[in-house]
């Protein structure tokens, strides 16, 4: 649980609980299926059709829902079987994720590194492995 001291003194605020994720130490186990049709079982997606839906991964729209359902609620056994690693740093810029989520992910993938990235700001920002082409890149 997060919580900072307010200006000028007095109680500390809380600002709220973040869930932990299962996040896998290597993406090259990712090596789920980059075509078909995906039904995940009722201990990942419980709601909206539970395991009677399926995601045609030929839809990027569906492929990016899956994506965003698996990284969020999935073991690392679940992220194995469903996601694929070139899928998902295609997909990565995309991905609506919590922030707490998407940095447990990029520090597991660079391995805690961090980088100066010109263009934006001369910000420390994470090196971002799961994307192909790093930010800085899109700057020029």
């Amino acid at each position: 649980m997060s919580q900072s001291q307010p200006a000028g003194g007095g109680q500390q605020r809380t600002h709220g609980w973040v869930r932990p994720y299962a996040v896998p130490t290597d993406l090259a186990g990712l090596r789920g299926p980059n075509d078909g049709v995906v039904r995940l079982p009722l201990s990942v997606y419980s709601s909206g059709g539970g395991p009677n839906r399926g995601f045609d991964l030929a839809e990027d729209a569906q492929r990016i829902e899956l994506y965003q359902i698996v990284l969020t609620g999935g073991t690392v056994q679940d992220q194995n079987r469903y996601l694929n690693a070139g899928q998902l740093r295609r997909l990565w810029p995309r991905l609506w994720l919590p922030a707490a989520l998407r940095a447990a992910w990029v520090g597991a993938a660079a391995g805690g590194r961090t980088t100066t990235l010109g263009g934006w700001g001369g910000a420390l920002m994470p090196l971002d492995p799961l994307q192909e082409e790093s930010p800085a890149s899109r700057c020029t």
